[in-house]
């Protein structure tokens, strides 16, 4: 897939459903969403932040062209809290003990499930930050429940997050491996990420569990075109149509122009 440069997000490699769910929070249509692919993002595809990665730099330090703004400030530091309690850099979600004592003094699966509830709601309405912030609690609530994690890494896609979403991702994996759905997330975010070896891996074993999955057959065959591994590419466009699927109609035409169709 194509290279994103550091600091943006190719919003266009969501799963389709989290594509129409950031299409409803922000009025647009699909095809809006599309050409939203240029928003701007928070990381780089290099390595997950912690919450200190995230800390404001004063207003006026350092000067110059690096010169940081109020409003950046404030984006960063409103990020920064949504995020406490929770540590990404091992690339597993970690609970930060002395910042979570801040936040809950308890464990609660019903509390952790309301608030989940309450940060798909706020996401539904395009409130990114405070749905970063109800799924972290929610974790921090019961951090052994793998479906919150799937959660998490939604919202923080939905924010450009992408490492610490992939990071969320394998904690839910880690919890429960037959997380399907899990597993094609995390894909599509190592995809995001453009470690496209990870993703074809994480999308194949998502063809072990669901042979006749469209988009998992439909990314391999786009990513393995990138890779120059065209006939493997025709292989999995034949799957995906014959699951009664297609692959988007710009990309029949490209492969074709690097290798015709096997008949």
């Amino acid at each position: 897939m194509r290279a994103v440069a550091a600091g943006r997000t190719d919003v266009s490699l969501m799963r389709e459903e989290d594509m129409m769910r950031l299409c409803r929070a922000l009025g647009l249509s699909l095809c809006g969403i599309l050409l939203f692919s240029g928003c701007r993002a928070q990381q780089s595809a290099a390595a997950p932040r912690s919450d200190a990665a995230e800390a404001p730099v004063l207003a006026g330090q350092g000067g110059g062209a690096g010169a940081v703004s109020p409003i950046d400030n404030y984006r960063a530091a409103r990020m920064a809290e949504a995020m406490r309690g929770l540590r990404y850099e091992s690339g597993l979600v970690q609970i930060d003990e002395t910042a979570a004592a801040a936040i809950v003094d308890h464990r609660s699966a019903d509390e952790a499930q309301a608030e989940a509830g309450r940060g798909r709601g706020l996401l539904d309405q395009g409130e990114f930050v405070d749905a970063v912030a109800a799924h972290t609690r929610a974790v921090l609530l019961a951090p052994d429940q793998p479906d919150l994690y799937d959660d998490l890494g939604v919202a923080l896609t939905f924010k450009g997050r992408i490492a610490e979403a992939a990071a969320a991702y394998r904690t839910a994996l880690a919890l429960d491996p037959e997380r399907v759905d899990s597993r094609a997330r995390l894909a599509g975010a190592l995809q995001m990420l453009n470690d496209f070896d990870a993703a074809i891996g994480a999308w194949e074993q998502v063809l072990e569990a669901r042979p006749d999955d469209v988009e998992a057959n439909t990314r391999i065959a786009i990513l393995l075109y990138y890779q120059g591994d065209f006939p493997a590419a025709w292989q999995h466009v034949h799957a995906a149509e014959k699951a009664g699927g297609n692959v988007p109609p710009q990309f029949r035409p490209l492969l074709a122009e690097r290798m015709a169709e096997p008949q």
